[in-house]
């Protein structure tokens, strides 16, 4: 139960939230690759590449990153161990 509270509170986890118009990703480690129709985000483990349109990133902080367009498609690569 500590643990859960623990997590929750610490929000140190890799997370992606997916709307029709927008891609919100937490956690991230660092934006590899970034044009008009293909942005690849990696964090600890591997990659996200957002495939589509007008891609833009509209907010970037820290820990947040959020991009707006038309998507394609979401291919996640994980590192090898």
């Amino acid at each position: 139960m500590i643990r859960k509270v623990i997590n929750y509170v610490k929000e140190d986890g890799f997370e992606i939230r997916i709307d029709p118009q927008y891609v919100c990703i937490i956690n991230y480690s660092n934006i590899s690759y970034m044009e008009e129709e293909k942005i690849s985000v990696s964090y600890p483990g591997g990659a996200v590449l957002i495939k589509g349109k007008h891609l833009v990133v509209v907010k970037l902080l820290e820990q947040e990153v959020l991009i707006k367009g038309k998507f394609s498609a979401l291919e996640f690569r994980r590192d090898h161990e």
